[in-house]
């Protein structure tokens, strides 16, 4: 029950999250000191670079204070694990990203008068500013509280003409590139066609035939051919492969004892009439102490394992467990039965969590041990570093920033890392709850068309999907022919053995039929073809379609004076969008970027 209870309370808001767009740079005056690490580290100390442009440990602890300033205004608590270990690679990915972005700007003359500082400072202070509790009323930032201390001589406000200097030629940049999304009234037209006209259609679908096909064909020669034919199908986002050691923590049993000793010193305060939420509120080492350790969910009897199930099998009203080892967590749980579901005892569980933290020997003797992984790694690679130290490595598939990666789920944040660094670099230390680990970047695919020894599985399997519909587009094609010749549109499309027969609700072109989404041809045609006529069929990477057009329902023409704002805002977002975040790409892809913060950062 605990696995199953521990894998849905980590609160992954920082997941996925970099700058946007220039405008939104996180820059802050105080600099909490030795975020980043467990030993002291200068503040001119170099972390990477840039294109040849440093990021400092400054830079670095700046970039993260703003960070965790923001996440506990909106959580209320202070970041733990997961959320940690993200936002530190968030801080990170925002810094390169930054980076490049102010030498892209320099390169291009772009540069910030005193003037342009000056109106910047009093007019659009940056978030960080605006969050500031001295600039705000009821929550929300005063303009005029801001004006004041503009006001007050005993107020420095160099660093802050200093940032807005700093970061006005990036945002100039960005204001000017997004300048260039343009688009045409005969493009508003259609956008507000795509928006409010409705078709209306029956459609019929034919899914690849299952069972054994003959695969002799698909010879090397063939592949190849297949893959100079529809080379742009094999195209995709930037890609890593990388390689991730784990070494276990040391705990010593004093180090476990004294942990449980605690545990059973909160569980006598429980017992003795604490308030549980209280009591998780104020020790509990997890993102649930917040919600006074509940878990947000009613669990059923049938969902949790292990003894833990014999054990509150019977239970009819709530009760405290006795603490629970789980990895290097003591786990202390309230278990009260609900009401029944699906006609079986539910319950609800509160927990509180205690770490059990290695001693500073234990911990010095690890971070030794990954110290000489480490520089083993930077002669000869992870893989063989590791198994020459007897430590366990494994080698992931291709990911990219979206995909779910197994190897990684305890440390996404090493995705994202593996993304932005070069080939061959070798990640920070990422603390772990039993383990420490370590990555090293194997191999990077940049953005677009895939080589094809990387695309070849895709190769074959789109090879395998044609020849599984060959006989599906067949029966699609009997059917078109037997509608034309008379027979109704069902009758012709069930004789010949349709997987579906359908009719959905009226759709747009941006928000089509689900059974048609990923097939743009179909939908071309269902907007295309004139009432009552057939179309198709056509063949998606998916299945085998046609359809009959039953109705359209035209735009509102009467109201596009009306509308016409609100969908001419809408393209431009959207034009200014796929244009910025094209030219982001490309300019992170094209950046030199060398990350040494393995190299200087320990963690705490």
């Amino acid at each position: 029950m605990l696995k199953f209870l521990r894998g849905r309370n980590t609160a992954m808001v920082w997941w996925l999250i970099i700058i946007g767009t220039a405008v939104t740079f996180i820059i802050g005056f105080s600099v909490a000191p030795n975020l980043v690490g467990g030993k002291k580290t200068s503040q001119a100390a170099v972390l990477g670079t840039v294109n040849g442009k440093p990021i400092t440990v400054a830079d670095y602890d700046r970039t993260y204070n703003q960070i965790e300033t923001t996440y506990r205004a909106q959580y209320n608590r202070d970041p733990q694990g997961r959320d940690l270990e993200m936002m530190k690679e968030q801080a990170w990915a925002q810094l390169v990203t930054e980076t490049a972005i102010l030498d892209e700007a320099k390169k291009q003359g772009y540069k910030a008068t005193d003037d342009e500082v000056l109106f910047a400072v009093k007019n659009t202070p940056p978030p960080w500013v605006r969050s500031q509790q001295a600039f705000q009323t009821n929550g929300q930032f005063d303009p005029r509280k801001y004006q004041s201390a503009l006001s007050d001589p005993s107020v420095n406000w160099a660093p802050l003409e200093d940032e807005m200097r700093r970061m006005l030629p990036g945002q100039k940049l960005e204001s000017n590139l997004l300048s260039t999304a343009k688009f045409s009234e005969p493009e508003l037209r259609e956008a507000f066609l795509d928006q409010f006209e409705r078709a209306t259609v029956t459609l019929a679908r034919w899914t690849p035939v299952q069972g054994m096909i003959d695969t002799s064909k698909f010879t090397d020669a063939a592949l190849r051919s297949y893959y100079e034919a529809h080379k742009a199908r094999f195209s995709g986002p930037a890609q890593a492969q990388a390689v991730v050691a784990r070494i276990p923590k040391t705990v010593t049993p004093a180090d476990q004892a004294a942990t449980l000793d605690r545990a059973k010193g909160i569980l006598a305060q429980i017992k003795g009439g604490a308030d549980f939420a209280q009591v998780a509120k104020d020790q509990s080492e997890d993102p649930s102490a917040s919600n006074g350790g509940d878990l947000g969910q009613n669990i059923r009897l049938s969902q949790v394992t292990g003894d833990m199930k014999a054990r509150i099998a019977g239970l009819r009203d709530s009760t405290v467990l006795d603490p629970k080892l789980q990895g290097n967590k003591y786990y202390i749980l309230k278990v009260k039965r609900v009401a029944d579901e699906q006609g079986e005892p539910t319950f609800r569980a509160s927990q509180i969590v205690l770490n059990i933290n290695p001693s500073d020997e234990a911990k010095a003797a690890d971070l030794a041990k990954l110290r000489k992984l480490r520089e083993e790694a930077a002669h000869g690679g992870l893989a063989a570093a590791a198994a020459k130290m007897g430590v366990a490595a494994q080698t992931t598939e291709w990911f990219s920033l979206q995909m779910m990666v197994p190897a990684l789920f305890a440390i996404p944040q090493a995705q994202q890392f593996a993304l932005l660094a070069d080939k061959g670099t070798l990640s920070p230390v990422y603390d772990l709850d039993s383990d420490w680990a370590i990555l090293q970047v194997k191999d990077k695919l940049a953005a677009g068309p895939r080589p094809f020894d990387a695309a070849r599985a895709q190769v074959r399997g789109a090879m395998e999907l044609e020849e599984r519909l060959k006989e599906p587009m067949a029966e699609a094609e009997r059917a078109v022919a037997a509608i034309k010749a008379g027979k109704p549109f069902e009758e012709a499309a069930q004789a010949e053995h349709a997987a579906t027969i359908e009719t959905p609700t009226p759709f747009t072109r941006n928000n089509p039929a689900g059974s048609l989404a990923g097939n743009p041809r179909a939908i071309g045609l269902a907007f295309g073809l004139p009432v009552g006529q057939v179309g198709g069929p056509v063949q998606s990477m998916m299945d085998v379609v046609i359809l009959k057009k039953i109705a359209l329902e035209p735009a509102p023409v009467a109201k596009y004076d009306s509308l016409k704002t609100t969908v001419s805002q809408n393209l431009l977002s959207l034009r200014q969008n796929r244009t910025f975040q094209a030219w982001l790409d490309d300019l992170r892809d094209g950046a030199k970027v060398a990350d040494n913060r393995g190299e200087i950062l320990e963690p705490q």
